[in-house]
């Protein structure tokens, strides 16, 4: 569950970006309780009952403040919340770096370039590794080498990058819960894949980089389409995107 913080004094802004923000986690399955601030007095209230916030997406001119002097004294009681800066401006962007903003974005907002934001939150803090606690071991699995799980009766069969497979006592249900639900995805009852092995789609068949073929149940064809081409979209972004453009990005 990530804590969001949005603090800018345009209400009707802070209400549009939350209700884009919810909508956004929500697609990519990840959990966040998002709250708007007006100022950064009320901000600094909740700051100061020790709540933690993982993102914060602040106003660089909050009337007669200056959100990037309030980013600067999180910084300095030792905040390290990530932070995306937002102005109507482009004239403070690179005055904001020594707070190390994850983005700097203009308004108004684009749904596209808000998207790309949050895909870099979640690529910045997505574990790489999970522990699976099995009756005989601990085992520690790397997310990424991760092809597809495939259930046996009462067992999985995990199929790694490597071309090896290890076959565990565990439920595929537990199991999709500690997995990133941005990454996974069911195409059918029996298995779980990582979306970033999926080289192609057809109807009810996927391809993966490996070549290997996995069946997609009628049911949840369309619903897997979506949710890929969601996923495809945001990661070209990531690689096409120029790092020089992406600090100073119009939303």
């Amino acid at each position: 569950m990530y804590r969001i913080a949005i603090c800018d004094d345009d209400r009707r802004f802070t209400a549009e970006l939350h209700q884009k923000l919810d909508q956004t986690f929500s697609v990519k399955g990840a959990n966040a309780i998002i709250e708007n601030f007006h100022d950064t007095a009320s901000f600094l209230k909740k700051i100061n009952c020790h709540i933690t916030y993982d993102l914060i997406f602040l106003d660089i001119l909050l009337g007669k403040e200056n959100g990037y002097h309030f980013a600067k004294y999180l910084r300095k009681n030792e905040i390290r919340s990530d932070i995306v800066f937002i102005s109507s401006t482009e004239e403070y962007a690179v005055m904001g770096y020594d707070v190390s903003p994850l983005l700097y974005l203009v308004k108004p907002v684009n749904n596209t370039h808000l998207t790309y934001a949050c895909d870099i939150f979640l690529k910045k803090h997505r574990p790489n590794q999970i522990l699976l606690n099995l009756p005989s071991e601990t085992l520690s699995l790397n997310i990424d080498e991760l092809l597809y799980c495939e259930v046996f009766g009462h067992r999985i069969s995990l199929h790694l990058a490597s071309g090896v497979s290890r076959e565990i006592r565990y439920s595929l249900n537990s199991l999709e819960k500690l997995l990133p639900g941005h990454m996974f995805i069911r195409s059918h009852q029996s298995y779980l894949v990582n979306m970033a092995h999926i080289s192609g789609i057809t109807r009810y068949e996927l391809t993966l980089s490996t070549k290997e073929t996995l069946p997609i149940s009628q049911s949840r064809y369309m619903g897997l389409q979506n949710r890929f081409i969601r996923y495809a979209g945001a990661a070209n972004a990531l690689s096409l995107c120029d790092p020089a453009y992406c600090k100073k990005i119009r939303v």
